[in-house]
């Protein structure tokens, strides 16, 4: 069974960038809330790296409802490792922990083309598509825990 386990942000910025931003410095996958104290990120290694990783902040989003809400962000998994189940794992983790801090909701990002994967926890699209800069089209989806 793979191994789920905190890790630090500096151990995952060259996953994010290579995944995210391919070519761009990692200035562009770090988030002033990587060093917030409700801030986390869980981290799946294989052959000694990590290959696969998600980040959780504690951050209420205006347009719900919901209090203690959680944001989730940067979900990566390096292509070499892609359909073993990494970020479904990282993803069950995650709303887990979330869930035990009392947290009611979460929200994030998605990219359009996996709207379809996000639907599998449960989790909900709200709004209308907008594009990130460097990156595709996104769309808001949530989830109530």
């Amino acid at each position: 069974m793979t191994e789920i386990e905190r890790v630090a942000t500096q151990d995952i910025l060259n996953l994010r960038r290579d995944v995210m931003r391919p070519g761009m410095d990692v200035s562009f996958v770090m988030y002033d809330e990587d060093n917030d104290e409700d801030s986390f990120n869980l981290g799946i290694r294989m052959d000694g790296k990590i290959v696969s990783c998600v980040t959780f902040f504690k951050k209420d989003n205006p347009d719900l409802p919901y209090k203690n809400q959680y944001r989730m962000r940067a979900l990566c998994t390096h292509p070499d490792y892609r359909g073993k189940g990494f970020a479904t794992a990282l993803i069950n983790k995650g709303m887990s922990v979330v869930r035990e801090l009392g947290a009611e909701a979460v929200w994030f990002h998605a990219r359009v083309h996996l709207v379809d994967f996000y639907h599998t926890f449960g989790c909900v699209e709200y709004g209308q598509p907008f594009p990130v800069k460097y990156s595709c089209m996104h769309i808001n989806m949530y989830k109530v825990l």
